[in-house]
């Protein structure tokens, strides 16, 4: 559902929902935060937050040491001033993936878009969900991943820019000391 929304509310509710991720594994939470990000924008807010929270939780999942970062910037789309492409990434330190099953999830995100079933024995129901909400947001995703490395998943979501208001850097500072006081909770 398209809705004008506070990048700022949307952030710091990611950041405080997945503190409870960490458990008591060596992992540290990152927040990323691009200060020129405008601060209002139109789109599906809940599905972001629902897309980002899946590969949070599946990072955190895969990740017994190291660190999850969650990074948010944004493209300006240069034909309409009033259009951005919204890019968030989850990177992990954690156990990555090899090139085959990277591309499973390629060809499944292909399969969802299609209509078609997906063969649940090759990729988890989690990345069904992203898919089909991906294609609901007509947002494209990007995968870099290294078997015992890590992954990055780069989520690419046109969005309405709702203000010209920036997002400042106190802002962007605040959100990312909410992620690092999840290694004292």
């Amino acid at each position: 559902m398209q809705e004008v929304y506070e990048i700022q509310d949307m952030l710091a509710e990611l950041a405080q929902t997945h503190i409870r991720h960490r458990t008591n594994r060596p992992v540290d939470y990152k927040l990323q935060i691009d200060e020129t990000l405008p601060a209002i924008l139109m789109g599906d807010c809940a599905r972001i937050k629902q897309i980002i929270s899946i590969l949070l939780s599946n990072a955190f999942r895969y990740t017994e040491k190291g660190s999850v970062t969650l990074s948010f910037g944004f493209i300006e789309n240069r034909a309409e001033n009033d259009y951005i492409t919204l890019v968030a990434s989850v990177r992990d330190t954690g156990i990555g993936m090899t090139e085959e099953q990277v591309n499973r999830v390629y060809e499944d995100f292909a399969n969802t878009c299609a209509g078609k079933n997906s063969d649940a024995s090759l990729v988890s129901v989690s990345t069904s969900i992203t898919n089909r909400i991906l294609s609901l947001l007509n947002a494209k995703l990007d995968i870099l991943s290294e078997l015992n490395v890590g992954t990055t998943i780069i989520v690419s979501i046109p969005q309405i820019v709702a203000s010209a208001k920036t997002l400042g850097a106190e802002t962007a500072r605040y959100l990312s000391e909410l992620s690092e006081l999840s290694g004292e909770i």
